[in-house]
């Protein structure tokens, strides 16, 4: 009988054990419109480490679902949105979600982005539109994102580095590999003291202008 109880203690601790470690790492969680459009879960990792700091966010994973449009039914406090991987055209959907701090938007089809499409978002640290199909990016795109530190625009169908990063202070790098940027002007990235990686790679870059990097006194 004492052996029965000592293994049912030790199976009971082991459980509660492996429910806790669960937990750190993948909890899901209950938004406060009680409703998930995808996969909701508190999230970490080195990639969120590296954007956002250490810590574990409210996630909402709506990657490689065949989506159209972006849900409008997102949880107001998400923290990391995941809509990699779908067919979405244009985004929308993204006044509820004041505590975005991730976007993740990569592997769509987006062709344009217009003034005014951030209003809400003023808390966004980190936003990827590599490989869609970026052609078009107004000059007040970006105009709230003063926290931005991480702006990803490779693989897409850019001729110009979008005059609308200027409005960026606190970025630190981006990304615009593979695109058809032709030349950098002395001002593409102007006002961006805190820019320390820029990745051109992979462009059809005939022209740099002699100052086009000397102001920016955190660039290596």
């Amino acid at each position: 009988m004492a052996f029965q109880r000592i293994y049912i203690w030790l199976f009971v601790f082991i459980v509660v054990w492996s429910l806790r470690s669960w937990a750190v790492y993948g909890q899901t969680w209950t938004p406060s419109s009680l409703r998930c459009p995808c996969v909701c879960t508190y999230a970490s990792g080195p990639q969120l480490t590296l954007a956002l700091g250490p810590g574990s966010f409210k996630q909402v994973d709506c990657s490689y679902r065949n989506l159209y449009t972006i849900p409008n039914n997102l949880p107001s406090d998400t923290e990391v949105l995941i809509l990699g991987n779908n067919n979405i055209k244009k985004i929308s959907n993204l006044r509820g979600v004041t505590r975005l701090k991730y976007l993740d938007l990569s592997h769509n089809y987006i062709s344009k982005i217009l003034d005014g499409t951030f209003e809400n978002n003023p808390n966004l640290q980190y936003l990827s539109l590599s490989w869609n199909e970026l052609q078009v990016v107004s000059e007040g795109a970006f105009q709230t994102l003063g926290q931005l530190s991480r702006l990803l625009l490779s693989g897409n169908q850019l001729g110009y580095i979008p005059s609308a990063v200027k409005a960026l202070s606190s970025l630190v790098a981006i990304d615009l590999t593979n695109n058809r940027i032709i030349k950098v002007l002395s001002n593409s990235f102007e006002n961006l003291g805190r820019l320390q990686f820029i990745n051109l790679h992979s462009n059809l870059i005939q022209n740099i202008q002699p100052v086009a990097f000397s102001h920016l006194p955190s660039f290596s």
